[in-house]
């Protein structure tokens, strides 16, 4: 019997056994709980069984039967609640996003806690966290369910992490986390930078508002990290068949922030090391997941069952740098990779440059695009003082467009430009590149000096762009790819992916990084990072064999190509639906593709084996708990038959 309708029967016996002892399942006000609407919908109705405390043992043997009804019939999302309306959560939508987690965001509580594993953010203060949703969510972890806490502030929340009281803080600059618990969401935790995660700096005299936890002798809760002076910055607490994780600082604090880049310069460098400091807490729900949900998979962050993946782009911001694109072009074209070249497009003579993009740079544009490269906008004038750009009127043409860089500034980005705009830097280099070559769509930016005007995203959005790849990824503290937030701010997503840069040519002599940038990326590798890198071709010698060093490097284990086409395969990522249901002994794997994509790769949480695909190939690597697919077509629904899968429950 297939295990939906096994599920089914399960629930219609649970029904009439409720029925039958429908005296013991009464509610405080003298309702019948146990309804068949209750019962179908799995734990709706958890805490109206836990109300009546005399009767907990028994609604404990129900909430863990009605959620291994829910768990057999398919493996469920991630479910993301807030307790205060309007809050928008976004910190682990990015988190879902990024590491391929089956994601909702709900509304209500008994939504969310239909899934198997909840994350609970936003504000939990006394107020939101009651009664009746403490003993709701005790019931789903004694369950067997899996909750995670962000950032708890009430007595109740404090009660079901096993924590007797709450230290806050702005003055703990570094949270350590301690893999040598055993748990399973920090075993990728293996170098020191992914370890200890900074939090604030010294320099800006403060960090993001932390929590410490004061455990509660016999609560069972463990410390698994500590913030900088000692005390509990993260922990888990085991309960009946489930546990309770809880942080001591927002998600929002831990991912978010750094994103829009208001982290208090927490980052320990700006460019050219591994600084995953936004990246462990993802990475810590995503093995998690895969840890404690039954069925549970997860879409890999690099395409083919590989380990990461190098973009190679190229700045071309320099009259000379223009000739020079051509010999990374043709050593690209030799190796059997592309790249993104940023093009600027100055026409304007000033202070910065001569006026380079002329009928000589649009043949040159053409010869790079027939050798397989891809190209991209770089604004016009190049500004040092893009932060402060108006944002224009959105209707700017090349042909009356007319901005001017009068001088650098004292730091080298202040300067002083005029007649420039924000409208105008994103319009009139695509007019122009689109111009240049018959076919070509540019949709993708990144500004002067990787400086952020807070107006670019919703300029970019409007003018048909798809990406921006105008952070460094150091200082945000991730280098996968995350919706740019409108206006540099939390409140409201844009339809822009942001791809940071990871290394670049920032350093001299830029030979001597070799080694560095290959440690960097092999430090990336245990996360499958998407690793951006960035050369300005205003030389050869002594920059393309660097390039060349890091794609021998990678080659076999990432993916190495330019951002565009990435970027096509991630947004593909992105929207692929993946669901699954437990037939007996074997799994059955639904992949519908939105668009077209090859390479898909599926993550689940132990070995498994492949007994037939149906709609595309498919591969089990070598680690057998990684499933690689072959092309899907747009529409398509693809489906895989599986034996020995499923989460460790």
């Amino acid at each position: 019997m297939g295990s939906r309708k096994a599920g089914r029967v399960v629930m219609i016996a649970l029904f009439y056994v409720c029925k039958l002892g429908k005296a013991l399942w009464v509610s405080a006000d003298g309702e019948y709980v146990a309804q068949e609407r209750g019962i179908r919908r799995g734990n709706k109705f958890l805490h109206l069984l836990s109300s009546v405390p005399s009767r907990r043992s028994s609604c404990y043997l129900l909430a863990s039967l009605l959620l291994l009804c829910c768990r057999a019939a398919t493996a469920s999302p991630i479910a993301e609640y807030c307790l205060s309306p309007g809050e928008s959560g976004f910190a682990a939508k990015h988190a879902a996003a990024a590491m391929g987690i089956p994601f909702v965001h709900t509304a209500t509580l008994s939504e969310a806690l239909k899934q198997p594993m909840v994350v609970l953010a936003g504000e939990m203060t006394g107020r939101l966290m009651t009664p009746s949703v403490e003993a709701q969510l005790s019931a789903y972890i004694e369950a067997g369910g899996t909750l995670v806490l962000d950032d708890p502030e009430s007595r109740a929340a404090l009660n079901l992490v096993g924590a007797s009281n709450i230290v806050p803080s702005t003055q703990r600059y570094a949270l350590t986390f301690q893999p040598e618990t055993g748990d399973p969401g920090l075993a990728r935790l293996l170098t020191p930078e992914s370890r200890k995660i900074p939090l604030g700096s010294h320099g800006a005299g403060r960090a993001v508002k932390t929590q410490a936890f004061t455990l509660r002798p016999g609560s069972g809760a463990k410390v698994l990290a500590t913030f900088s002076d000692g005390s509990p910055a993260l922990i888990v607490r085991v309960l009946g068949r489930g546990r309770v994780y809880a942080f001591g600082v927002s998600l929002t604090d831990l991912i978010l922030r750094p994103q829009i880049n208001r982290d208090y310069e927490a980052q320990r460098y700006y460019d050219n090391h591994f600084e995953p400091g936004a990246d462990v807490p993802q990475i810590l729900l995503h093995d998690w997941y895969l840890a404690y949900v039954a069925g549970a998979v997860t879409l890999d962050p690099a395409p083919d069952g590989l380990a990461g993946s190098l973009l190679l782009t190229h700045d071309v911001d320099f009259q000379k740098s223009m000739p020079n694109m051509l010999e990374y072009a043709r050593a690209e074209q030799a190796l059997g990779v592309s790249a993104t070249y940023y093009i600027q497009t100055k026409y304007i003579r000033d202070y910065e440059d001569i006026a380079f993009f002329d009928s000589r740079a649009e043949a040159q544009v053409r010869a790079i695009v027939a050798m397989g490269a891809e190209v991209a906008c770089h604004t016009v004038c190049h500004a040092y003082d893009w932060r402060t750009f108006p944002i224009g009127t959105g209707h700017e043409m090349a042909k009356t467009y007319r901005p001017r860089v009068l001088s650098r500034g004292a730091s080298g980005k202040t300067g002083h430009t005029v007649g420039g705009s924000v409208g105008g830097e994103i319009r009139a280099p695509k007019q122009l590149l689109e111009a240049s070559v018959p076919g070509l769509t540019v949709d993708a930016f990144r500004s002067g000096f990787l400086l952020i005007n807070p107006a670019q995203w919703s300029m970019l959005e409007a003018n048909g762009y798809k990406t921006d790849s105008s952070y460094s990824a150091n200082d945000v503290m991730t280098v996968f790819p995350y919706t740019a937030m409108e206006n540099a701010n939390f409140g409201r997503e844009s339809r822009i992916t942001e791809f940071p840069v990871l290394l670049s040519d920032s350093v001299r002599p830029f030979g001597d990084y070799t080694g560095q940038f290959e440690h960097v990326l092999d430090a990336e590798a245990v996360f499958h990072g998407v690793c951006v890198f960035l050369v300005h071709p205003d030389t050869v010698g002594n920059k393309l064999p660097v390039e060349v060093a890091l794609i021998r490097h990678v080659r076999g284990k990432f993916w190495i190509g330019g951002l565009e086409a990435f970027g096509k395969w991630w947004a593909a990522r992105g929207e692929a639906a993946v669901t699954t249901e437990q037939n007996g002994a074997e799994e059955i794997v639904r992949v519908t593709a939105k668009s077209a994509v090859s390479g898909l790769t599926l993550n689940f949480g132990q070995p498994l084996s492949l007994v037939s695909a149906e709609g595309t190939t498919a591969r089990v690597t070598v680690t057998g708990r990684t499933v690689v697919l072959g092309m899907i077509g747009a529409g398509q629904t693809v489906t895989l038959h599986l034996s020995g899968s499923g989460g460790s429950g």
